[in-house]
């Protein structure tokens, strides 16, 4: 144990890791509460230098990883299997590697941000990767170790992973007492703010489902695609009050499911649901194509009753309808509670009943196609659209009321419900 330090700098002076059976250096004491540890790979070598680490050690710790060095757990072969790794903070260098478990088919958890801080690890994590020397008839060989990694982020801070992250398969183990395990890949974000900058990839070849969950409270960002075989490969799961923002990437999910809020478009590979009381935000730019978010996939779209979608317009195009919601596979099924654009509730607007302003457009079963279109009566861009309408009257040409199927030249007057008006002339035929 190391007492009464603040900062403690550890050298890895040895060439282990890959290049031999000492795959690391592991270090079994306890450090001070909030202290800052300091790990420095002292061996020139490309090769990532390993430090091992047990369940507790670094719970309450600063823990950063120097160049070429990657993280590991310090285990024993008959231990048991379902314990996690605690990590106050991790931050890293980008040549850096958080990894998984050296015996193959023994995955592990790490558990980050029991500090409640925000931190930057720019490196990347993996499989614990193995090394083959050359002989004089095969060349040098860099393996990944087949051990699941689950991934999860706890605490109140923000945790940004800035290098690829890479999940191997999911895995069965079997300890020195003939007990077997089994697990999957995961990635969970219990608390606060996880967000993966670089590409996320899960393996193509697995026997048991991996999932992605964002737990109550939480959010999950992804600046780049996360990938995956399309059967049995991710489960995606927001719960309620849980937050995504997946910034219009694709997610190759066998199925997404959102019970929370979707902070972006999206490309599923398959399949997404959106459950009650979920909530939807897309924003629109222009109406020119490319330049709005939408909710694509490969497979179904589901949106029931209880959903909101909520819009963002910046500068819509008149009588132009845009497609939000776009399934390859079928039409969208959209039963949504409500659809707001600009913070304004369009849900009842027709196009029989409205004169200028955002329309959710439904087809004759009274189900949204997924479109959005902006009326005006002009063609030009109307400065009344995001308004509430109050009323709507219609008189003829000297200023007598008539009902709204009067023939001939008649005026609707509409008024909103800040008290402004606007008149729009009809022309309606005999």
């Amino acid at each position: 144990a190391i007492t009464g330090a603040s900062t403690i700098n550890f050298l890895l002076g040895v060439t282990g890791g890959l290049r031999s059976t000492a795959w690391n250096t592991a270090w079994t004491g306890t450090v001070p509460a909030n202290s800052v540890v300091n790990v420095a790979n002292e061996v020139e070598d490309v090769l990532p230098n390993g430090f091992g680490i047990g369940a507790a050690n670094m719970l309450n710790t600063k823990l950063h990883l120097g160049e070429n060095v990657r993280l590991l757990q310090n285990y024993n072969e008959s231990g048991t299997f379902n314990d996690a790794i605690q990590i106050g903070e991790l931050t890293g260098a980008a040549s850096s590697y958080l990894e998984g478990g050296w015996v193959d088919g023994r995955g592990r958890e790490w558990q980050i941000g029991s500090l409640n801080t925000d931190a930057v690890f720019d490196g990347g994590i993996r499989g614990y990767h193995k090394f083959t020397a050359a002989t004089d008839t095969t060349p040098e060989v860099i393996t990944s170790g087949t051990s699941a990694i689950r991934l999860t982020k706890v605490g109140t801070g923000k945790w940004t992973v800035n290098g690829v992250v890479e999940l191997p398969n999911s895995s069965r183990w079997t300890n020195t007492a003939g007990t077997t395990y089994e697990t999957y890949g995961s990635i969970t974000v219990n608390a606060g703010i996880l967000e993966l900058s670089n590409k996320v990839r899960f393996p193509v070849d697995n026997t048991i489902a991996h999932t992605v969950t964002v737990k109550t409270g939480a959010t999950l960002i992804l600046k780049d695609s996360l990938t995956a075989p399309r059967s049995n490969a991710i489960t995606l799961t927001v719960d309620t009050i849980a937050f995504f923002n997946p910034n219009n990437q694709y997610i190759g999910a066998n199925n997404i499911d959102i019970k929370g809020t979707l902070e972006s478009g999206i490309f599923a590979g398959t399949n997404i649901s959106f459950y009650d009381k979920s909530t939807v935000k897309l924003k629109v730019n222009t109406f020119d194509d490319g330049d709005y978010e939408q909710i694509q996939a490969e497979g179904d779209i589901s949106v029931i009753a209880g959903a909101v979608i909520d819009i963002t317009v910046a500068t819509p195009t008149a009588n132009k309808p845009i497609p939000l919601f776009v399934s390859v596979s079928a039409d969208p099924t959209l039963v949504c509670r409500k659809v707001l654009v600009n913070g304004v509730d369009i849900t009842a607007n027709t196009e029989a009943n409205t004169a200028e302003g955002y329309i959710w457009l439904v087809d004759v079963d009274g189900l949204g196609t997924g479109e959005l279109l902006y009326v005006s009566p002009t063609g030009l861009n109307n400065p009344n659209a995001d308004k509430a309408i109050s009323t709507i009257q219609y008189f003829d040409i000297i200023g007598r009321q008539v009902s709204e199927n009067s023939k001939g030249v008649v005026i609707k007057h509409i008024i909103y419900e800040d008290g402004t008006s606007y008149n729009q002339k009809l022309f309606i035929k005999e």
